[in-house]
């Protein structure tokens, strides 16, 4: 059986929690921490008081079962407390009975305070996921109308607005904090990265590179050549530059050809079609 201090202190941190993960500027001014903290801190005092009058209520019992009192209400009691006439057992009865009736007291009080505000608060959860939404529906337009993901570094103000909503997502979706500890949050970004329309836009750089690597070689399959910087087709064309880029920065044992993994995926790659690499 939870005591009286652990489902207060377990209360705290409910209340703590509650601020914390709607992080909203409304609600604290509407109820602050502090008010909540007055609150509990009167109930913790009720606690000690009542705990302190268990040793009189045993002592009056005492006397009840020595028929030196004759108070109705205290017989009541003991008639629906106990199953026996032991004193011992009256007592822990009594006990049990007095700190449920305190944890049931410091629930009602909690309750004073969270039914008022439930409603408002999951409206205004309900109106932040709204607005959640919205930015990823913006988010998603742009890559649809632009085949690539907004960059934080954008020169254009709401672009570069996006990109960092991109990257402050990414970064609380991985450490589990702020909105991305919700469910609902992590569910819908979840949707989001991995469908099969934009999932391209959000892999990790290893991912990205094997992926290039991939359309370099099934070019030079089919075409018997390495894919021309100077094509006219734009993809061809990026290609072209991206495995000039690489063969450059694998010279240089820069950028991803830092790491050791795609060294050797590089290095493989180029042993298997070296009749295209002569010169290098």
């Amino acid at each position: 059986m939870r005591n009286p201090d652990a489902c207060v202190s377990a209360l705290d941190k409910d209340v703590d929690e509650t601020i914390t993960a709607l992080n909203s500027k409304e609600l604290i001014t509407k109820v602050t921490k502090n008010k909540l903290e007055a609150l509990l801190n009167d109930e913790r005092n009720n606690v000690t008081t009542v705990l302190k009058s268990l040793d009189s209520i045993q002592q009056m019992l005492k006397l009840m079962e020595k028929r030196e009192m004759n108070d109705g209400w205290w017989i009541n009691i003991i008639k629906l407390l106990r199953h026996n006439e032991r004193t011992k057992t009256i007592t822990a009865r009594v006990k049990l009975a007095s700190i449920k009736a305190i944890i049931n007291k410091i629930k009602n009080m909690y309750n004073l305070v969270w039914t008022p505000l439930r409603r408002p608060l999951l409206s205004l959860l309900k109106d932040n996921i709204k607005k959640w939404k919205l930015t990823l529906d913006e988010v998603k337009k742009y890559i649809d109308e632009n085949d690539k993901r907004q960059s934080e570094h954008d020169e254009t103000k709401e672009i570069k607005k996006q990109g960092k909503w991109i990257t402050q997502q990414q970064q609380n979706y991985r450490q589990k904090i702020k909105n991305m500890k919700h469910k609902i949050y992590r569910k819908l970004w979840e949707d989001f990265i991995n469908d099969d329309k934009y999932k391209k836009y959000f892999l990790s750089n290893k991912e990205e590179w094997v992926i290039k690597l991939e359309c370099v070689k099934k070019y030079i399959d089919e075409n018997k050549k390495r894919p021309p910087q100077t094509s006219k087709n734009k993809n061809i064309k990026k290609h072209g530059q991206w495995l000039n880029n690489q063969l450059n920065n694998y010279k240089n044992k820069q950028k991803t050809m830092s790491n050791k993994t795609i060294r050797h995926l590089w290095e493989d790659f180029i042993n298997q079609y070296k009749i295209y690499f002569k010169t290098h």
